[in-house]
């Protein structure tokens, strides 16, 4: 594609800032969701040698061609496309243009890898190991039974303030995508846990610093996702862990393990903040992934005779 880049028209500028402006105002996407659109649409700008207006389904064939010659992937393509039917359909809606060229534009189809998780035994065989002497040991190990137990991202866990949490009740409140809440809960283990770091770790790395924020690093400043990444994969590596240790695993075994237990998708869906019970249908995958392969291993007539 890099041939074909050129600046972005000034029409093709206002009208991208127009719908990034409407997607602020009157949306419940997080910022890291417009961020994502914005990239999308200012590599297709990049592209056209005209105004958005003017493109028809031959150039949204065209751009999809140099995408897939620079090897993206379906689901990169299948992103791209999301995000430009949208900018449509604010033209339209704008009366910028007549119709929604992107939308008989078909999607790339893309088969979802089932979601890396790790099973209960081993993360409470984890979390027994895990040391909690020092301030530094007891955050690294509630952080890791924080997003075990409760399946918050970890968006939401560096988000948390000290007011969202209700030790006496066992509940937090969580702000997640779209500034929606809802509430996780935890038992009496995290409780302690959760009451000893706040008391001891916290207090002791914060000491001056007025802030609420609930996870926060040696320096007493707010913890960001990235150093709790790092922490985890630290965390992973030495425990020899069979896959990467990471905020999106543990909240997968969350859900994996309330599954596997009996629990009501439903339910699921709620604790884990999705909009829609299919984003949660995954985990019914994962569990007819692990019954094939519990009966390929274990009946005789599974394996060619």
């Amino acid at each position: 594609m890099t041939k074909h880049l050129q600046s972005i028209s000034q029409i093709n500028r206002t009208i991208l800032n127009d719908f990034i402006n409407h997607l602020s105002r009157l949306t419940k996407r997080s910022p890291a969701t417009i961020s994502s659109y914005r990239r999308d649409i200012e590599r297709f700008f990049s592209y056209i040698e005209y105004n958005a207006p003017q493109c028809d389904r031959k150039d949204c064939r065209r751009y999809l061609s140099v995408l897939t010659d620079l090897g993206l992937s379906a689901r990169s393509i299948s992103r791209h496309i999301s995000s430009l039917r949208m900018l449509w359909e604010f033209m339209v809606d704008s009366q910028l243009c007549q119709k929604n060229v992107w939308k008989t534009i078909r999607t790339p189809r893309y088969s979802k890898p089932l979601p890396t998780f790790f099973s209960a035994e081993t993360l409470s065989s984890l979390i027994t190991a895990l040391p909690s002497t020092s301030p530094r040991e007891i955050r690294d190990r509630l952080i890791v039974v924080i997003l075990f137990n409760t399946g918050m991202r970890v968006s939401e866990l560096v988000g948390l303030t000290l007011a969202n949490i209700n030790l006496s009740k066992g509940e937090i409140m969580v702000f997640g995508k779209g500034s929606k809440f809802r509430y996780c809960f935890f038992l009496e283990p995290t409780q302690r846990l959760l009451s000893q770091y706040i008391h001891e770790s916290r207090s002791y790395f914060t000491q001056n610093d007025v802030h609420d924020k609930l996870i926060v690093n040696q320096k007493g400043q707010p913890m960001t996702a990235r150093s709790v990444q790092r922490i985890l994969s630290g965390i992973g590596i030495a425990h020899s862990l069979e896959a990467p240790l990471t905020p999106h695993a543990l909240r997968h075994s969350f859900a994996t393990t309330l599954y596997h237990n009996g629990a009501d998708l439903k339910v699921i869906q709620e604790l884990l903040g999705h909009d829609t019970l299919t984003t949660t249908e995954v985990y019914t995958h994962v569990s007819l992934e692990r019954i094939r392969q519990t009966y390929e291993a274990a009946h005789p007539r599974a394996t060619p005779l």
